[in-house]
């Protein structure tokens, strides 16, 4: 059996301390779903994304495992559409669509085309319609924007966007964009709201930490993950929610995880609970309000160790 380890490089700068007191839900026990067939119905067709780093090959899967296409992907920050019939990636200078009922792929977004005299394009997604992408563009080592393709007419428009942004995504009505963002006070990367006509800036949170955030599907809460970095400070580590103008940070788990997708009625987050003490973690979904803990636990160890 091949084993694949993803190494993430983190780098930051500096020393916090943080007085910091989120909400925290009571934590529930997770109920074991042993077999797809004990899946939820809201659940059982959600389709999500793992990946073979060595093989360089994705596998789409419903949850229910009835489903199941590969996929050759030499590239990184891989998105599925909202209506689960396109499949979006970056390879470094180019953003790459692909056609899932055809596997047609097409280059969308190419740095020598659309961004002469630019590094890198990368971390796109989809708007709630999947007629537009969202992308980073970096145009130095320390200038950087955002923009937007559409997929039909191929219209790009940049953003001009203020500061550091990355991981931009979409509200579902695309009044904003929520970004990763450079800290105000604080050390570490933190998250953003931008209003998307006026451009308009402003950070929801500002502790010492990395962060990767979603909009919930309904678009009224935001979906975070939290990891610690190598300070001293607080532990804040886990999965959150919170309002969407940074209020009711609400601490769902205390675990490192990865965010994969949301059920199909917007109420609960699927996610991967991260590798501990040498044991590989698990999948599972959690409702937004901290209820309902499912651990899908027929992807074993053996499968969770191939993909990632």
């Amino acid at each position: 059996m091949k084993k694949i380890f993803i190494i993430a490089a983190f780098i930051l700068t500096g020393w916090a301390l943080i007085s910091y007191s989120p909400t925290q839900t009571e934590f529930v026990e997770a109920k074991i779903i042993s077999s797809p067939d004990e899946l939820p119905e809201t659940l059982a067709h959600q389709k999500i994304i793992f990946y073979n780093v060595q093989e360089k090959t994705a596998q789409i899967t419903t949850l229910d495992k009835k489903e199941t296409s590969f996929l050759y992907l030499p590239g990184n920050d891989f998105s599925l559409s909202p209506n689960n019939k396109y499949l979006i990636y970056s390879a470094f200078d180019e953003i790459k669509i692909i056609n899932l009922e055809t596997t047609d792929e097409e280059t969308l977004v190419s740095i020598q085309k659309d961004f002469p005299n630019s590094l890198r394009v990368n971390v796109p997604s989809f708007t709630r319609e999947t007629t537009r992408v969202i992308f980073q563009v970096d145009i130095t080592n320390t200038e950087f924007d955002l923009a937007t393709i559409d997929i039909n007419d191929k219209n790009i428009e940049r953003l001009n966007v203020e500061g550091f942004n990355t991981r931009p995504k979409f509200s579902p009505n695309e009044n904003f964009i929520l970004t990763i963002c450079e800290g105000k006070e604080a050390p570490g990367f933190n998250i953003c709201l931008i209003d998307a006509n006026t451009r308009k800036r402003e950070h929801l949170t500002d502790i010492e930490a990395y962060h990767w955030a979603w909009f919930s599907p309904n678009g009224d809460k935001i979906v975070f993950t939290r990891l610690k970095t190598r300070f001293i400070g607080k532990n804040t580590a886990g999965l959150y929610t919170m309002d969407i103008d940074g209020t009711d940070e609400t601490l769902l788990l205390n675990w490192y995880v990865s965010i994969m997708g949301f059920s199909e009625d917007g109420n609960s987050v699927i996610f991967r609970r991260a590798a501990e003490d040498d044991s590989y973690g698990g999948i599972y979904a959690i409702n937004l309000d901290g209820k309902k803990l499912l651990h899908l636990a027929y992807f074993d160890d053996d499968f969770l160790t191939e993909w990632q």
